[in-house]
Order: C-alpha cells, then structure tokens, then sequence
C-alpha cells in the first residue's frame, strides 16, 4: 500500500481487529486493549508509515474522519448493556461505511465531554442517553454537527405514549408505574399522563413509585412491596425490561399468578425479558432506524452545514408476550 494511502480499516484487517481498536491505540485509549494487540498494531502502524500521514491530516485543518459517540447517564450503562452495545455495533459498521471512524467516550455531564473534546479534531459527535438540552450545549460549546439516538426527552417520552394507549385498549387504568432508572423512567412517566389526560382521565401522582437503582435493595423492595402492589393494581408497568423481568420472577416466588392475577409490562428489550417466565411484554424501539436516522443527520450537518428542523419518525411498539393475558 502506497504511503499516505494506507487507511484505519487497512491496518485493522492486517492486524485482525476492529477500525474502533485501531483509533484507539492510535489515540492512546488502551485501558482495554491487550499489551499484545496494542504492540501488534503499532508495528503496523509503524511498517505502513500511517503515523505520519495521520498527523498530517488532522494538522492541515482538513477532516480528520473522526466521530466521537458520547454515552451519557450511568445508570442505563448497567442496566441497559445489550441494547448499548447493539447500537455501537451499528454504529460502527454505518461510519465504515462512509469511511469515519468512531471515538467512544462515556460522560456524566456535557461539560465533561467539551473538556475531552477540545484534545481532538472532530468531524462530529452522536449523542446517546443525552437530552436537548445536553446536546445543544455539546453542539454549541463545540462548535461541531451533533445528533443524538435515543435522546432521552423524544424516546421515552413516546414509549410513556405507547404504554398508555396499549392500557386504554386493555382498559387497565388500576396500574402502579415501578421506576428504577436514573432519568428516563420520569419521561415514561409523562408520556403515559400525556395521553391520559387527553383522554379525560387522570394517573395520580401516587400511582409513580421510585424503586432503587442498587440491585439488592431492589430485591428487597419486591420480597416486602411487591405482594401488596400486586393485589391492589390490575397491571404492573416498569420502566426498565431488566426490573420488570426480575418482578416477573418474584412473583413467581410469592405464588402470584402473572397474567392470570397481575399483568406485567415494560419498556424496552432485554434478553431477561425473553427468558422469564412467562416472557414480558414489552414497549420497544427499532435500534437500526435510529441509528440510520443520526448518522444521515449528522452527514447532512457535516456537508450542507444545517441541522435538520425535523428529525425522523420514532419507531415504538408494543410486543405483546405472555406476562399480558
């Protein structure tokens, strides 16, 4: 391969891993990458003289390719793995494709991000688990395109719509909300009263019950409190499919009937939900249309150099297992 010519994705299939891998070592993220493949891929680097080229590119002012995925809120990381790491995976095949490469950074806060940001030259920035308000003030305070996926203020908040219309079609309105999420479950939450209250109808604030985040003290809650919930509702929602499917199984040991006594339903897709007993019904989203959605939204930003005034439609559903007679 002639110098200069030598790309991220060429060194990655010498070396036998991943593009992702590659930029890291590249850019000395390698907490999680093998003192082995870390040696390997700098003497490749080192062999096809890419150093050099690179360097160049990002000092010239010109694209450096890169596109950092910023993963905000803590809480969803754990609970939420298999979903996250799905929407990575597409997320990276999608940049190959158009040539980028990804830069993965977990944060708490925007701010966090504008200080790891200004080290790097970059083209652009997707958001996951981050609201408006986070993503334009990573927008605004990097002065770069930026699009979000499964921004939290939209997505959740038509989940809680869908949630409340599958209970209207089901007349169940004697429910009890279980949330157990850093954020989104609240979004959930006035999804559901959104469509509540435009049918005439009303979900008392009482009917809301934050559980806890820690995974012991949540199994605590469900031994004293889920026996009493359950015979005083006739659905049980929960704002996580990992904490619904935990319930699913609890009450399973209390000798509670799911569906034939309580009905269970949650939001979002986990393995868990899949194998409980019986499997949960679930609100769920299509992973690859949103990421098809931020990455064209983001191109469009990178080109043309505007922001889309409307953003795609969001794609949510009710799958209807059998924790829902």
């Amino acid at each position: 391969m002639a110098e200069g010519k030598i790309r991220i994705k060429d060194i990655a299939k010498i070396a036998g891993v991943s593009a992702t891998t590659v930029s890291n070592v590249i850019h000395g993220r390698t907490e999680k990458v093998s003192r082995k493949t870390r040696k390997r891929i700098e003497e490749i680097l080192d062999e096809q003289k890419y150093a050099p080229s690179m360097g160049a590119r990002i000092l010239s002012g010109k694209s450096s390719g890169m596109i950092a995925v910023v993963v905000g809120k803590r809480q969803e990381w754990e609970q939420e793995s298999e979903k996250l790491e799905e929407i990575l995976r597409e997320i990276e095949k999608s940049l190959d494709e158009r040539e980028y490469y990804m830069l993965l950074h977990f944060v708490k806060t925007a701010e966090e991000f504008v200080r790891y940001e200004a080290v790097w030259k970059l083209d652009g920035v997707i958001c996951i688990w981050l609201n408006e308000e986070e993503c334009t003030r990573i927008r605004q305070m990097c002065a770069v395109p930026v699009a979000a996926i499964y921004r939290t203020d939209r997505i959740y908040g038509k989940a809680g719509e869908e949630v409340a219309r599958f209970l209207f079609k089901r007349e169940k309105q004697r429910i009890w909300f279980l949330d157990g999420t850093e954020e989104y479950g609240k979004v959930v939450w006035k999804g559901m009263q959104k469509i509540f209250s435009k049918k005439g109808c009303c979900l008392e604030e009482e009917q809301y019950l934050e559980i806890p985040k820690d995974r012991d003290l949540r199994r605590m809650f469900y031994k004293i409190r889920l026996a009493g919930l359950a015979l005083s509702a006739d659905m049980l929602v929960f704002a996580s499919a990992v904490q619904g499917a935990e319930a699913v199984g609890y009450l399973h040991d209390l000798e509670i009937k799911v569906p034939e006594e309580i009905e269970v339903m949650a939001v979002g897709k986990e393995e868990t939900a899949l194998i409980c007993r019986p499997q949960l019904t679930t609100v769920e989203f299509d992973k690859k249309r949103f990421v098809r959605q931020a990455i064209e939204e983001l191109y469009v930003q990178m080109i043309k150099g505007y922001i889309l005034t409307k953003s795609g439609k969001i794609s949510v559903e009710t799958i209807i297992r059998g924790s829902c007679n």
